[in-house]
């Protein structure tokens, strides 16, 4: 079952309503001591970036993702119609430019941030009023440039980690479907390396026996045939072997590929000193940590970009709200709902 039918476990009076379709494949990960259910709602809202509404006529929860969330009432509020009064206020104090996201576990967005932790976001200082035409240029060519080489970042990350899966299934994970075979092309090297110290350890035992001898009476039918099987499987080992060696070569010559990118689209090598000088005086740092995000061993490499890349988008939405002034206001109003013309609402 889902989070939500094990929250409604404990109020059984409630029903589920819309869920909107984004979210029904979305995983997240809580450890909660003691909390009123009431209070959890807001924890998965943060988490999931959606917004609870309960219909307390029909007792049912919709969900929504943040962006789906209500409607254009074509009500524009000024003084000729129902604004009495208003305060509008912006503080730029808590502005934040750059943000070092982390998981549960210390779990980071590197791989897929192009092998770093920080995000940034400087579009509210993206501008000549702000920035000197020099910054400017540069750092918009140097955010042109990121857009740029992170499909193939991707991609290669991608080939990566296919590299180290196979890698792990001819080292670790390879093994007949029939227990006991004796086929040493269906054994991964670790699987190999066990069946040779148990069939040196036979030999051990033979030749202490005195089978070794080719003059004994067992030579051919109990020596020999251990001699053979151990002959066969170094042999498969070495072949192993070569085949492990030659994906670490390739998985090597991606991973170089991956560190020029990383090394093509640093801020050292896009900014000159004084540009990185001017653009540190925007820079305003800040961590954000979810234990939401979680990646265990029994997850898929899909499943775990997939987690890794929603992370990343999380902080990309949270650095996008504090990456600029925070506005806020208040207003007197007529109320609207004691007017005829606004029954309907």
């Amino acid at each position: 079952h889902s989070l939500l039918h094990l929250i409604l476990e404990k109020c059984p009076d409630w029903e589920i309503g819309h869920i909107d379709p984004s979210l029904q494949t979305m995983q997240r990960s809580f450890e909660i001591s003691r909390q009123d259910i009431y209070s959890f709602f807001s924890t998965v809202a943060e988490a999931f970036e959606c917004f609870f509404l309960f219909d307390t006529l029909t007792n049912t929860i919709n969900i929504y993702k943040e962006s789906n969330v209500g409607k254009d009432t074509n009500i524009h509020v000024s003084y000729i119609n129902l604004l009495k009064n208003t305060d509008f206020s912006c503080s730029i104090d808590n502005i934040k430019t750059c943000l070092t996201i982390t998981g549960s576990d210390d779990l980071t967005v590197r791989e897929i941030n192009m092998g770093y932790d920080k995000i940034y976001n400087f579009e509210y200082y993206n501008s000549t009023e702000f920035m000197s035409k020099k910054l400017y240029d540069a750092y918009n060519k140097w955010i042109a440039l990121r857009k740029l080489k992170l499909p193939i970042y991707t991609s290669l990350l991608s080939q990566y980690q296919n590299y180290y899966k196979q890698i792990n299934f001819l080292t670790h994970e390879k093994m007949p479907s029939v227990t006991g075979s004796t086929n040493w092309t269906e054994y991964g090297l670790q699987p190999l390396k066990e069946q040779l110290a148990a069939y040196e350890q036979k030999q051990a035992v033979s030749m202490k026996a005195g089978h070794g001898d080719p003059s004994n009476q067992f030579y051919n039918s109990e020596y020999l045939p251990i001699y053979n099987t151990i002959e066969n499987i170094s042999k498969q080992i070495k072949v192993v072997e070569n085949q492990i060696n030659s994906l670490q070569t390739q998985q090597s010559s991606i991973s170089d590929q991956m560190s020029q990118i990383i090394n093509i689209v640093s801020m050292q090598n896009n900014f000159t000193e004084d540009e990185l000088k001017e653009l540190s005086t925007y820079i305003r740092e800040d961590e954000l940590n979810s234990s939401n995000y979680i990646v265990t061993d029994t997850m898929t490499d899909d499943e775990k970009f997939e987690m890794l890349n929603d992370m990343l988008k999380f902080g990309e939405n949270e650095l996008a709200k504090v990456s600029v002034p925070q506005l806020s206001f208040s207003a007197d109003m007529v109320n609207l709902f004691a007017i005829p013309e606004f029954d309907v609402f």
